[in-house]
């Protein structure tokens, strides 16, 4: 399985006085160019997608346009939270845009999202894990310690249920 992995678009960056949304746009066309040129399977975008927890409308614009055409070449695309987004406003509209083979962590809720692809080698698991706070973890674990992000990605990862005589890709930003 072919597959291209990005993380930390900051879209809506703000460099000194200068918006940096015509060169992220033309980083996101050289993305594009790249996904024909290689055709991948899927595409990770694995956290800080934006680089505020509300983004400027030009940032989420950048994003949709994105999205729509990496849906109409058909590439399954992974996309999670990082510490700099807002999980529940990268999520919007994440249900139906599973329709487009669009993938997007949703708010935590006690469990990891996980989807699964297969090529001529069999099954590969995605999962999704959107950057989590201690504190966003110990209230779906009372009976756990939690004291750490390590503390709180370990919890996570050991009950995840993982199939290990498949393949597996967790996709975190922790």
């Amino acid at each position: 399985m072919r597959f291209i992995h990005t993380a930390d678009w900051h879209l809506g960056k703000l460099f000194g006085q200068r918006h940096m949304t015509e060169d992220q746009a033309y980083v996101l066309e050289e993305l594009l160019a790249l996904c024909k040129d290689v055709h991948p399977d899927a595409l990770i975008i694995a956290g800080d997608v934006y680089d505020k927890t509300v983004p400027t409308i030009e940032a989420i614009e950048l994003l949709d346009d994105f999205i729509f055409e990496i849906s109409k070449r058909e590439i399954s695309a992974f996309i999670i939270s990082g510490n700099h987004d807002s999980a529940e406003r990268l999520s919007f509209g994440a249900k139906v845009m599973k329709f487009g083979k669009i993938y997007i962590s949703p708010v935590f809720d006690g469990k990891i999202s996980k989807y699964t692809l297969s090529d001529e080698n069999g099954k590969i698991n995605f999962y999704l894990m959107p950057f989590l706070k201690p504190m966003n973890v110990k209230k779906f674990f009372l009976d756990e310690e939690i004291n750490s992000y390590d503390d709180a990605a370990k919890l996570i990862v050991k009950n995840m249920n993982i199939d290990v005589s498949q393949r597996n890709i967790l996709i975190a930003h922790q």
